[in-house]
């Protein structure tokens, strides 16, 4: 398939990066849990897996992740969360200024 070309693709040019643990939680597609283990394999593994969209906000949430920033054009994502779990915080970054109206918004708490 096409995808498992790409994903084949991506192993090569996966396994040339010296990836290291973040030092913040950056949760993968494939397991819904932060990175841990071997980075450049589930790297190159989300090629080819689905995107476990729900089940990262639902372990987000339960980690105590309770804003989220959607950052670019659109707010489907953050749709998607509200949808998830309506008590989530919900944010929209399209450019500069939104960005530091959010930052500032974001101080008190609340959306923006």
């Amino acid at each position: 398939t096409m995808v498992g070309s790409a994903a084949a693709d991506l192993v090569e040019e996966v396994d040339s990066l010296r990836l290291k643990t973040p030092r913040i939680s950056v949760y993968a597609n494939r397991t819904a849990r932060p990175y841990e283990g071997d980075l450049n394999a589930l790297m190159a593994q989300q090629a080819a897996s689905p995107v476990r969209w729900q089940q990262t906000v639902e372990n987000m949430k339960a980690d105590g992740v309770s804003t989220f920033v959607e950052v670019g054009a659109g707010k489907k994502l953050s749709g998607l969360i509200g949808k998830i779990d309506a008590s989530l915080v919900t944010a929209n970054v399209s450019e500069e200024e939104s960005l530091k109206m959010c930052l500032e918004t974001l101080k008190g708490e609340a959306a923006c």
